[in-house]
């Protein structure tokens, strides 16, 4: 599944109770994190070189993300339940505001 998708993306989050997928989750952040780690000590080593902050943070969120989508999968986002006060003016400014999110 492609993490750059018209959607926030969301997680079974509720699958790391479970022991197993916690530990997939875990292990496989610590294996995709070496690299961040290897740039970062890599930066303080090197004090001529300043970091590229926000390429570094993109690599940490591109870790975490990652390491979800491959330990608990997706979730598919549920449209909002239909109740007595969703009307079209509603439905109207939600679609707006996802378009902000895109």
């Amino acid at each position: 599944m492609d993490l750059k998708s018209d959607h926030k993306p969301l997680w079974n989050l509720s699958k790391l109770y479970d022991d197993e997928h916690q530990q997939k989750y875990k292990n496989l952040f610590i294996e995709k994190i070496e690299t961040v780690y290897d740039q970062i000590k890599n930066a303080i080593n090197t004090n001529n070189i300043e970091p590229d902050i926000n390429y570094i943070a993109n690599q940490l969120t591109d870790c975490i993300h990652t390491s979800l989508e491959e330990s608990v999968g997706r979730r598919i986002p549920q449209p909002p339940q239909v109740k007595w006060f969703w009307n079209d003016e509603l439905e109207s400014a939600f679609q707006d505001r996802e378009q902000c999110y895109r």
